[in-house]
């Protein structure tokens, strides 16, 4: 039996389940207003070395930080599994990587939206949605909780 009250647990899983929904709703409200500020007063500049500079550097910027997110979020991951001793230990641990991938996968994408602003470019939404996957792709769900942190049978039943 656990010390802990299972409202306390689910409530842990929840703030990181929010957390995420937070960054989607302001990702998409980022670009939902670049395209209408493209729309409305047009690019900052039609030069295509700007343009075809500022995608390059999206593209490199995004698939860098990609990388580092990721490798981040699998230390984290590894450590709450290793160092974790009870179950909201590692839901926190848990909490704090989604956090982490969150922020470095998001910084490219707004400086994209930044990118597509100066530009006009549509093709920066290529790169957009490719940390777009990579951030519905760690949407938190009960089911990847049990299997990153490899939880018990114990452990699940109290998730659940």
């Amino acid at each position: 039996m656990s010390i802990y009250p299972p409202e306390f647990i689910q409530s842990i899983y929840k703030s990181g389940r929010s957390t995420w929904l937070g960054f989607v709703i302001v990702i998409f409200c980022g670009i939902i207003i670049s395209v209408i500020i493209n729309r409305v007063y047009g690019p900052l500049t039609d030069d295509r070395d700007i343009t075809n500079f500022i995608l390059i550097l999206n593209v490199c910027l995004a698939a860098g930080m990609l990388v580092f997110g990721f490798r981040i979020y699998n230390i984290r991951i590894r450590e709450a599994v290793n160092e974790g001793r009870h179950l909201p230990d590692k839901l926190n641990r848990y909490r704090s990587a989604i956090a982490i991938l969150l922020v470095v996968c998001t910084f490219p994408l707004f400086i994209c939206l930044f990118g597509f602003l100066i530009t006009g470019n549509f093709y920066i939404f290529i790169v957009i949605a490719m940390c777009l996957g990579s951030i519905f792709m760690k949407a938190p769900s009960k089911s990847r909780v049990i299997s990153e942190l490899q939880l018990t049978t114990r452990d699940e039943k109290i998730l659940s």
